[in-house]
This record gives C-alpha cells, structure tokens and sequence, in this order.
C-alpha cells in the first residue's frame, strides 16, 4: 500500500490510479484503503491471471526487455495473493523537499509549490497545503505503530524523506518494541542530506536498510535537472553512505536513474560514473509522467540521433544492455505531437528565466528544441 504526496493512496508507487474516494486528509487510514472493494477487485484480477491496467508501467518497462518493479518485488516477497496484513508500506511522506527537480513538480515539491505559486499557478496553493499532511494527520502514524507488529518492509519516498522526522519517531518505536529486527527499510533520496542520528542509533536496529540515490545525470547536468542541489556535495554524501556499509553490514546502497527526455543523450557518461561507485544495485527507471519529459514523446529526429549514439556507446556488460533497453523503450511508441512540443517548451523557457539558467547551454544536443 502507498500513500502519495498529496495523501492518497494507490496499491504501488507506479500504479495509474488512486483508489478512488480514499484520503488521508479525509481521515481515511490505510486499512481502510487496504480492504476496500477496489484492492479486493484488483487481487481477483491478478488470481485470475490478468493484467490490470493500473499496471500498465511496468508492462510496458517488462515489453522493452526491462527489469520491473513488479518483477523486483515479487521476487524479493513473494506473491500471496491471500493476504490479509499490511506488510508493505510505501509511504511517501509528503511533498516536503530541499529541490525542484526538473522532472518533478508541486505535488511532490515544497520547493516547486512555491515557485509554481509565485509564476502564478493558483492550484499550487492546495498542493503545499495538501502536501503537508506527515505534519498534521497524527491518526496515521498512530495507525502505523499499531501495524508495526505485521510490517516487512517500509519504503520511505518524498519529497525528502529525511527531512521528515515523523518517520524516524516511527522506527525508534519498532526499535523500543522489537520488531525492527525483522523490518527492512527502503529509502528513496536525493543525496543531499546525511541523518546520522538515524545512521547511528536507528538503523543498526533492523533487519535491512536500503539507500536508493536519485542520480539521473552528472556534473553540470545533474545541478540543471536537481535545482538546489550540488554535484560534488551529493558526491560526498554518497561516499559518506557507501563507507558505512564496512561497518554496518545491514545497510545497501542502490542507485535509481530515472530515464528521460534530459538525461537520455548523455546515459553513457552517467553509466559510466555509475561504475566509478560502489553501489550494490543499480536501477534505471522510465519516466512516464510528466509527458513532455517522456522519452517516447520526443520529435522523430532527435530520437534517430540518440539511437545512433546511445548504440555506438563504449559502456560495456549490465549498462550496455540498458542503453539498449532504453533505445527500444523509446522506439517502441512515437508519442510526440505538436501540442507537446509548444508544452515542453513552454515549461522549459518559464523555468529558465524564473531560475535564471539556460537549457539548451546545458543541453546542446537540443539546440534546436526550443
């Protein structure tokens, strides 16, 4: 069960849809969400052998020969399609966050809100307010502490999840009682902060502590598409993070690049620094929302140029078959249309001159894109 940024909740992270007339900010609960007559009906449809559509991303990530996260849990937990418990809890705690993440936005940014507020967008109001909700809806984390005897897993996601100290009062309360030793935690992050509090007196508590670093480009590139965040700062912390694991064996670190219209061009040099590191999984994802940052939304002659170069690539083994992956994922669907075209240039040249920062000086390869 997830609960998302602006408190709804849907069955996973990637699903298509919320679970209709649940909410968080409504007084709703995760039970409530778990046992409702929409999950029952999607559990009868995976018994029955078929595919929902609310799965659609990771069908369409298995078609392009990719690794889903479908396929990642089922093999980590199994599949019971008879159970009862919350075992699972992917919590995106909120839209509190450090950036502004170019392919990120309000609903899942502070800082994004903010800026949206001040360009005029008026729906951005309501999504600060509703993206607030760790902060004020104590009835779920209540709700959490009676679940702890039942919870496997916990995924924390954003915003920033370190940023968000309700969490970690959550897990010194499965440390107090004794259940962390058989919880796994999962953390979704941008590598800015480093909680060592948590890395010194909560986390050698449980069973499996798991750092996802959301890394989807290098350099200059990485600080145009992570607003607010510095390259060798990020660097540090991920250093910082990797060095732990000599001393505490339970800790992994796991690298999630997220494949988009930004980064696709240059995936061979962020293959290439992913080799450098000492990561112990490596995760490229495809990014389906936003749309005009969707890869199978691009013009036909921009796609025809990263095919030939993201082929003729030099990155050998596991990332090499990534490229390629991600080469067909794009190929597979030509989506782009003029509308999207004006859309994405619009958003592009509004952000610029609000941050003060120029794509087509970081992104060459798009010259003409604009």
């Amino acid at each position: 069960m997830e609960t998302t940024p602006l408190g709804e909740f849907r069955p996973c992270c990637l699903s298509e849809e919320s679970i209709p007339n649940y909410n968080i900010t409504q007084g709703d609960t995760l039970l409530d969400a778990f046992e409702s007559e929409y999950m029952n009906n999607l559990r009868q449809q995976f018994k029955d052998g078929k595919k929902p559509a609310t799965c659609a991303k990771c069908w369409a990530l298995e078609s392009a020969g990719g690794t889903s996260k479908r396929m990642i849990s089922n093999q980590k937990y199994g599949i019971d399609t008879n159970n009862k418990k919350l075992k699972f809890l992917d919590l995106k705690l909120g839209n509190i966050c450090n950036l502004k993440c170019r392919i990120c936005g309000a609903w899942s940014s502070s800082k994004w809100a903010q800026e949206e507020i001040e360009l005029g967008n008026q729906n951005a109001k309501q999504w600060l307010k509703q993206g607030q909700w760790p902060r004020q809806q104590h009835m779920l984390w209540d709700e959490i502490v009676q679940l702890l005897p039942d919870v496997e897993y916990f995924e924390f996601t954003g915003g920033e999840p370190f940023l968000i100290k309700e969490h970690f009062d959550i897990l010194e309360k499965s440390v107090e009682i004794g259940t962390s030793k058989n919880q796994q935690i999962h953390y979704n992050t941008n590598g800015t902060t480093f909680p060592k509090h948590a890395v010194d007196s909560i986390w050698p508590h449980f069973k499996e502590v798991e750092i996802a670093f959301s890394v989807d480009d290098v350099a200059e590139r990485f600080e145009y598409q992570r607003y607010g965040a510095v390259w060798q700062e990020v660097n540090d912390n991920i250093k910082r993070f990797n060095n732990l694991k000599e001393k505490h064996t339970n800790i992994k670190t796991q690298i999630c690049c997220t494949i988009n219209v930004q980064n696709i061009y240059n995936l061979e040099a962020v293959a290439h620094w992913i080799e450098s590191q000492n990561f112990d999984f490596v995760f490229y994802n495809y990014l389906h929302e936003a749309k005009e940052w969707n890869v199978q939304y691009l013009p036909k002659q921009y796609k025809q140029i990263i095919q030939t170069k993201l082929l003729s690539s030099k990155v050998n083994g596991p990332h090499r078959k990534e490229l390629s992956r991600a080469v067909v994922f794009m190929m597979d669907r030509d989506l782009g249309d003029d509308q999207m075209h004006w859309q994405r240039k619009q958003k592009i040249i509004a952000s610029d001159n609000y941050r003060q920062q120029s794509f087509v000086d970081v992104h060459p390869e798009y010259q003409g894109l604009l």
